[in-house]
């Protein structure tokens, strides 16, 4: 008998069919089933995590108590001295949830990057004791190049000093992707690092929803000297939701995608109703955050899915036929139509172009100020100079009309801007070749559990691409995920021969 996974079923641990010695033999690392990751465990992570978030709910505080996050973080870490895979699993709720204990930190550090330090160390270990290094893919090579332009872009920015911190972040980053490269590359496991991601975005939304109840506007949280918004009688109106993160619409997106994939490759109707509710859940997340970018990219993941997902070749799948699909897009079209009328009601909420006008007048300033520096073609301005420098060409290229922006909202643009034209053609090209290569996957006749992951990753990597083109990435912890994303991209290709075969 056949057992599917999804992310809603519990049942990660399961491998559909099995598989051949020639599979075996040609990825041995990524196509052998690992062990199973118990249910017990992953239920006292979701547990651990939820009290920090409880306890905000309970009691919500610029300064709420900090001794519930060290202690899902202590929770999580002997859980992966058990279970190494819950270095990656943790991940994701450390970066997501610590500011929660922002008045705890030591020497400027979240207790997440504390967290990752432990990883990282411990990830080391592991590798110095079964002397291998993980396994690297044809993909690799463009982000180590990516990183290898960052470093030339830090050199070159002359403001070592001020960009320091976005350059260390760069090499978390790369310890973020090292260690999910490490501890889990096993395709069958996937499924629980994107419930992981989903459980992640379901603390979020409930953060978010629980301080716009009692006015307390998140993104200024990790700076008091923000905080003028406390009483929403000071300024008259209905503020929108915000989180310690103004790109947390990345995460919940890549939950919300892998939902939609579950939505339509279930066979099971309590899954569906399952993950359907929590697609509800993180779409109207992205609406009361109102982040435009999101709404518009999601319906975009919709009609790709649906692509790729009949691009099967040889599948079993019935995927509801054509009454499940005219239900979908009408529930969707009917979002979109109770959205618009709600948006009609409140002042605070607006759909206009002026966002969009703004963007484009940045983008052309920007690449003004680059043709008048043309050296910054190759080297950029140093990583996050856009945000951090004030200097005058950095005022220059964030001026519009009226104001001065706090940010080129493209994370093209900013490539472009921060490391050069080389960083943004290895960037891009990694996101082309990625999905070529995932599509190939798709369309090669693989088994049903393997074809749902790997749809669940090409959708994934499809929306973060898509969103970057108005809305900045960065460094921030949601990057985090971001680099987890394309760490498990490379073992999802059973096709994609190794370039180097582990020592």
């Amino acid at each position: 008998m056949t057992t599917s996974t999804y992310p809603y079923s519990g049942r990660s641990d399961h491998i559909a069919g099995p598989l051949t010695d020639r599979r075996l033999a040609r990825h041995p690392e990524t196509s052998k089933p690992s062990n199973p990751i118990s249910r017990t465990y992953l239920g006292i992570l979701f547990l651990a995590w939820s009290i920090p978030v409880v306890n905000f709910v309970l009691v919500p505080s610029y300064a709420p108590a900090i001794w519930p996050v060290w202690m899902a973080l202590g929770i999580t870490f002997l859980l992966a001295v058990v279970d190494r895979r819950f270095f990656v699993l943790g991940i994701p709720f450390a970066a997501m949830l610590s500011p929660l204990a922002y008045t705890s930190r030591l020497l400027t550090f979240l207790p997440s990057e504390f967290f990752l330090m432990g990883c990282g160390i411990a990830t080391v270990l592991y590798l110095l004791a079964i002397q291998k290094l993980p396994r690297t893919y044809s993909g690799d090579i463009l982000l180590a190049g990516c990183l290898l332009t960052v470093v030339f872009s830090y050199l070159f920015s002359y403001e070592h000093a001020e960009l320091f911190r976005p350059f260390v972040n760069w090499g978390v980053l790369a310890v973020v992707f090292l260690v999910t490269r490490t501890h889990l590359t096993a395709v069958n496991l996937f499924p629980t690092f994107f419930l992981a991601v989903v459980v992640v975005s379901a603390y979020c939304s409930v953060l978010i929803i629980a301080a716009y109840m009692y006015s307390i506007p998140l993104m200024y949280f990790l700076d008091p000297s923000m905080r003028v918004f406390d009483d929403p009688r000071i300024y008259g109106g209905i503020f929108r939701p915000s989180y310690f993160y103004t790109n947390v619409f990345y995460v919940l997106g890549i939950a919300a995608v892998t939902s939609l994939v579950t939505v339509f490759t279930s066979d099971s109707g309590k899954r569906r109703v399952v993950a359907t509710s929590v697609l509800a859940v993180l779409l109207t997340g992205v609406f009361v955050l109102f982040s435009k970018t999101a709404m518009l990219t999601l319906t975009v993941c919709l009609f790709i899915s649906r692509f790729v997902i009949f691009s099967v070749r040889g599948s079993t799948y019935k995927f509801g036929g054509l009454s499940r699909n005219l239900f979908i897009i009408f529930s969707v079209g009917l979002f979109l139509i109770s959205v618009f009328a709600v948006v009609e009601t409140l002042s605070s909420y607006e759909f206009t172009t002026d966002s969009l006008v703004a963007r484009m007048t940045i983008f052309e300033a920007s690449l003004h100020v680059m043709i008048d520096n043309p050296g910054r073609f190759l080297v950029g301005f140093g990583p996050d100079a856009s945000i951090r420098l004030n200097t005058s060409g950095i005022s220059s290229a964030l001026r519009t009309e009226s104001t001065e922006e706090g940010a080129i909202d493209s994370a093209y643009m900013t490539g472009l801007f921060e490391y050069g034209a080389l960083f943004l053609l290895l960037i891009s090209f990694f996101g082309y070749h990625t999905l070529f290569r995932l599509y190939k996957e798709v369309r090669g006749g693989i088994d049903r559990e393997r074809v749902e992951i790997v749809i669940a990753l090409f959708v994934m990597i499809a929306f973060i691409y898509l969103s970057a083109a108005s809305q900045v990435v960065g460094t921030s912890k949601v990057a985090w995920i971001v680099a987890q994303i394309f760490a498990l991209a490379g073992p999802a290709l059973r096709n994609a021969e190794a370039t180097r075969s582990p020592r």
